[in-house]
């Protein structure tokens, strides 16, 4: 069906053309402002770009709705741009900002292992405030496709899939970048409800997204892995031996210098 076709309907419009029958039908300029108080509800900060993009209308259209509702609308600066959210939510996501500044004592991480097209990524057309660059196509994949994310502290840190194998559950997170212990933590946590909830025992492997262990291992086609149990330390000595043994790593000189190098990218070391 042609967009402006279910879009009338969407919003309710009694043109009379048979896309919105009944005595219900609102006016298109009430069920406008209704769908973008939802939108926003759910999904501020937000700009009029983000809500053209999710309803499918033009942004001169979601602007002029703006505009109507101007009286129960509050702009904020999100990463120095603009955006909109509703007067009424407005306190409660100054209390969340000040959670999040430095030096602030706050609950702790958030870690969550989210679902495919999970409605966190499908809200806003600035895909830029969750991911980065590099990894966008590994969670906005061809022919639409969204991969499972995990989310910590609001940015996609990783995607992870599921597969069942015998009578239990492998979860594997691909990392794109590097957790501390307590996140660490989190997605063991997470993995072990998700678990619960499937009712079988889970098994959590972890993998780094190539791309960010430097153009060397991509050539390679590599990847450094570790198990749930097998975890490195924050700091690993003697050149990262230990993370040879740990990982069985082939003794060759140059998978020795490859382990080095991912060890240097995610844990610093000299």
């Amino acid at each position: 069906m042609h967009r402006d076709r279910w879009l009338h309907g969407l919003l309710g419009s009694a043109t009379g053309d048979g896309d919105a029958k009944g005595s219900d039908a609102a006016p298109a300029e009430d069920a406008g402002a209704f769908l973008m108080r939802r939108y926003l509800r759910s999904y501020g900060p937000a700009t009029w770009r983000d809500f053209a993009s999710w309803t499918g209308m033009k942004v001169s259209d979601t602007a002029c709705i703006g505009g109507r509702l101007a009286g129960d609308l509050a702009e904020v600066s999100v990463e120095g741009q603009p955006a909109w959210v509703l007067r009424e939510n407005l306190e409660a996501i100054r209390q969340t900002a000040a959670l999040s500044a430095p030096g602030a004592l706050t609950p702790g991480p958030s870690v969550r292992l989210l679902p495919s097209f999970d409605p966190f990524l499908l809200g806003h057309a600035d895909k830029s405030r969750f991911v980065d660059d590099d990894y966008y196509k590994r969670v906005f994949r061809k022919a639409g496709w969204l991969s499972p994310v995990l989310p910590v502290n609001g940015r996609i840190a990783g995607v992870w899939a599921l597969k069942r194998k015998g009578r239990k559950l492998v979860i594997t997170v691909e990392l794109f970048g590097v957790l501390s212990s307590d996140e660490r933590d989190l997605v063991a946590a997470e993995a072990d409800n998700l678990g619960r909830f499937l009712g079988m025992p889970t098994q959590l492997r972890i993998v780094w997204a190539t791309a960010m262990l430097g153009r060397r291992t991509q050539r390679r086609g590599l990847q450094c892995e570790s198990h749930r149990v097998e975890m490195v330390p924050p700091r690993v000595n003697e050149n990262a031996a230990p993370y040879l043994q740990t990982h069985s790593w082939q003794q060759s000189s140059g998978y020795r210098a490859l382990a080095t190098e991912c060890c240097t990218t995610l844990y610093g070391l000299p």
